[in-house]
């Protein structure tokens, strides 16, 4: 049995030329994608249940950490507390993942100092915004 792990799955663009972000959360019980869909000022949460490999628009993901079982309803009500920006023109699904891990980060979920997180984040920095 894998512990419990969070990665940043990565899709081709849904909506011009940004690729889509969501949040992977795999345990033993369940595979939770955690995103927003739409376009400003039209973004809605959604949380489904899947493998993010299995949609034909993945591209990869990126590996953030393992988690502690105990982490997992943590990472939930972050992710529930998280709130959609409609008002910034700006933001968009790579945001709003973000936004989760720096949540999670301030509920010591993550590390700040845990190589993987920090390989995960430099990462993800080197890739926000659009495709050029």
């Amino acid at each position: 049995m894998k512990p419990p792990f969070l990665t940043v799955a990565i899709y081709q663009p849904r909506y011009g030329n940004f690729q889509h972000w969501a949040l992977h959360l795999h345990s033993n019980t369940e595979d939770l994608i955690f995103e927003v869909d739409g376009e400003h000022p039209y973004f809605e949460k959604f949380a489904t249940r899947g493998i993010p490999s299995d949609n034909l628009t993945f591209i990869e993901s990126v590996f953030v950490c393992q988690i502690g079982s105990p982490d997992i309803p943590t990472v939930k009500a972050v992710v529930d507390a998280t709130l959609v920006d409609n008002d910034t023109l700006e933001w968009d699904c790579q945001d709003y993942v973000l936004d989760i891990l720096e949540g999670c980060e301030e509920e010591a979920v993550l590390d700040e100092e845990d190589a993987d997180y920090v390989e995960a984040m430099e990462i993800l920095r080197s890739r926000r915004g659009p495709i050029l």
